[in-house]
């Protein structure tokens, strides 16, 4: 069976709204069901990432227009995140990786938050008690 009728088939969803996913149009996708073609660039490794994994499914699902774009502005050569600079390239990729995950659930960092992962905590990073420590602090100060 073709590999992409078959990620579209265990997600048990139509091809209207498949292709609405993939961003491609419906014919397109039928030529790519039907080994007329094979998609390219960035589908194909959006489709290498979805065949992969349920939970990255699930995220592309909870985008369905051009309006909930998220961009995290950043510089991975300076190292830095929203203008923040980073010592380790580690602690910069899991920050980037922290921060953009939880984008996906609504998260909008500050520029306080970024600092927070920047500073020296002598350990890695750990992103979800990062997060949970920046929110936190945002609750304390809310309520406080």
């Amino acid at each position: 069976m073709n590999q992409v009728k078959a990620i579209r088939q265990r997600y048990q969803i139509k091809r209207p709204e498949f292709a609405a996913l993939l961003g491609v149009s419906v014919r397109t996708l039928e030529g790519w069901e039907s080994g007329r073609f094979t998609p390219s660039g960035a589908a194909k490794k959006l489709l290498q990432v979805i065949g992969a994994s349920h939970e990255a499914f699930a995220q592309l699902q909870r985008f369905k227009g051009e309006e909930q774009m998220i961009e995290l502005e950043r510089d991975p050569e300076a190292l830095t995140i929203m203008g923040v600079p980073f010592a380790t390239k580690s602690n910069y990729e899991a920050t980037v990786s922290a921060i953009a995950n939880n984008m996906f659930e609504g998260y909008q960092p500050t520029v306080e938050d970024v600092q927070y992962f920047a500073e020296d905590h002598k350990q890695p990073i750990n992103p979800t008690e990062a997060l949970a420590r920046v929110r936190q602090a945002k609750r304390v100060k809310t309520n406080g």
